[in-house]
């Protein structure tokens, strides 16, 4: 047989025994004893807080009497705000993850009917996806015992919910088909193959409902950080829409465009007068983000000044808009993107350490176009189809033209990565907007044209990189020559990198970062194009002496 063990919450009201009455009032905790499903174990969580200690002690006295055979775990859990969904569900997570869980000796129930209603949205949240692997326990005081006044109503009502019975298939459907919703929404209906990529989407739907901590979002220019940013804030706004508190707006600025006064200005705000040219109010754009999101794009451009604010902000609400008397309150979810290595940035005294710290919270990198290339037919698909609503005309591919256009783009630069990709696609609908059908005519124009602007690009990546000869350091020319122009253009970063740094180990972090062994990463990529790490490291720093 197994045993069962019931896992609750000790009610700070409810379970409360300092009455007279107490052995004939219904509490919660104590009435799961007075049913017939005999239980071995109780695993009861609760806050340690003021008056706890002694009601501990009365709600254990009353169960040692009822049930002298079940044995009883107490466990301290502290929350700061019980009805903060982000800080309760990530408690009970970590509890649960901690726990030894014997489903083969041991049957679970969780007792769903004491703590915040939070609290019991967690819970269930918490079993629906197995992480607590238990069936819910509903208990409650009967209401015809309540309505006829008996003197005894301390035994209440109990009910056993298993989720994965048919009877609530429904539920865990109607759970499924709005984190398939969520997720289709986050990747704009794109039916997405990149595993990275996917399994990136799905953690970020998580994130999006269960926490308002700051996400940095890094990746190169063009990868999407900006619309992955807009539809973080539609999931966002979904599920808060009856929270006056968060019916704000989605505010963006590219952080590159701003300087001096203007960074200030835009984004703090000013008082009329503050500075030369400050003929008015002006609000600044986090006190418009308030009650919303604000996405702050290429954040490592902001100035020292800037950041420093920005941090007060983030922490504690308040910031002082320039020449303004008061400090100015603003509650905002932000979203911050980079294409910079921040961390590097640190290193190098141009980002503010404890800044950062605050922003990445949650950190996602988003893979570049070249590192998703099993998404470039569904994303050419998605081009086609907006292109055609936008213009109402539809524009297709033939057959050939789609497949030489694909095997073109699996080998391409794409250094604007989803950007470049969007205006390729932009230019050849354009010029088959008449027919109605991209050919291979126009495929091929399309394909000169980016080569050209490829090729541009290398040497202008070659001026300033400066130019290194793959034939001095690649030794197998049949590899040389099977290069192609991403490939020479990677291996070239790589050499100017490992020119520029002191070590293998240092080139590798910084080309690498976030790789479990960056040296190792760094080591296979030279090898794979028969470049002998040490060699080339040895020949880069003598051409450069």
């Amino acid at each position: 047989m197994k045993k069962n063990v019931v896992i609750g919450m000790l009610g700070m009201s409810l379970d409360s025994g300092f009455r007279e009455r107490r052995r004939h009032d219904w509490r919660p905790t104590v009435a799961l004893f007075k049913h017939e499903m005999p239980i071995d174990r109780l695993e009861l969580l609760y806050q340690p807080i003021q008056h706890v200690p002694q009601l501990k002690e009365i709600v254990s006295q009353d169960i040692r009497e009822i049930s002298p055979h079940t044995a009883l775990k107490l466990h301290s859990i502290r929350f700061e705000d019980p009805w903060d969904f982000e800080e309760v569900y990530l408690k009970l997570y970590d509890f649960a993850k901690s726990y030894s869980w014997k489903p083969d000796e041991e049957d679970y129930f969780l007792h769903i009917t004491t703590g915040t209603h939070v609290m019991q949205v967690c819970y269930f949240a918490l079993t629906e996806a197995n992480i607590i692997p238990a069936k819910l326990l509903q208990t409650g005081e009967d209401q015809s015992l309540k309505r006829s006044g008996a003197q005894d109503r301390s035994k209440g009502v109990m009910q056993v919910i298993d989720l994965k019975s048919e009877r609530y298939q429904k539920i865990a459907t109607r759970f499924a088909e709005q984190k398939q919703g969520n997720q289709e929404l986050l990747k704009a209906g794109i039916a997405t193959q990149n595993a990275l990529y996917n399994s990136l989407i799905s953690e970020l739907e998580k994130i999006a409902q269960l926490s308002d901590e700051p996400i940095l979002l890094s990746g190169e220019t063009g990868v999407g950080k900006t619309e992955l940013a807009r539809r973080l804030f539609e999931i966002k706004n979904k599920s808060r829409q009856k929270m006056p508190r968060w019916q704000g707006k989605f505010i963006e600025v590219n952080c590159a465009t701003l300087r001096g006064d203007l960074a200030m200005s835009t984004l703090f705000g000013h008082k009329k007068g503050a500075f030369t040219g400050a003929q008015y109010d002006r609000i600044g754009l986090l006190k418009e983000a308030d009650g919303g999101l604000l996405f702050l794009d290429e954040i490592g451009e902001l100035g020292a000044d800037e950041q420093a604010i920005l941090l007060r902000a983030i922490e504690d609400k308040i910031f002082r808009p320039l020449g303004a008397e008061k400090n100015v309150a603003s509650d905002f979810i932000l979203v911050a993107g980079t294409n910079r290595n921040l961390r590097e940035d640190v290193k190098q005294g141009r980002f503010r350490e404890d800044l950062l710290a605050r922003i990445d919270v949650w950190e996602f990198h988003l893979p570049s176009l070249r590192e998703r290339i099993e998404d470039l037919e569904p994303n050419i698909s998605f081009e086609l189809d907006r292109l055609s609503k936008e213009r109402s005309k539809q524009v297709r591919f033939s057959s050939e033209a789609l497949q030489a256009y694909l095997i073109f783009a699996r080998t391409g630069v794409w250094s604007g990565n989803f950007r470049d990709l969007r205006a390729s696609i932009s230019r050849m609908s354009t010029f088959g907007i008449v027919s109605g059908l991209i050919d291979t005519k126009i495929v091929d124009q399309e394909i000169q044209r980016l080569k050209k602007k490829w090729q541009a690009s290398e040497r202008t990546n070659q001026e300033s990189l400066g130019t290194y000869p793959l034939e001095e350091y690649c030794q197998n020319a049949k590899i040389l020559k099977a290069m192609t122009l991403f490939e020479r253009s990677e291996m070239q970063l790589i050499l100017a990198t490992m020119a520029r740094c002191r070590n293998l180990k240092e080139a590798a972090e910084t080309l690498f970062e976030g790789k479990a062994n960056p040296t190792d990463s760094l080591r296979k990529k030279l090898l794979r194009y028969s470049i002998d790490p040490a060699a080339a490291k040895i020949r880069l720093h003598s051409n450069k002496i």
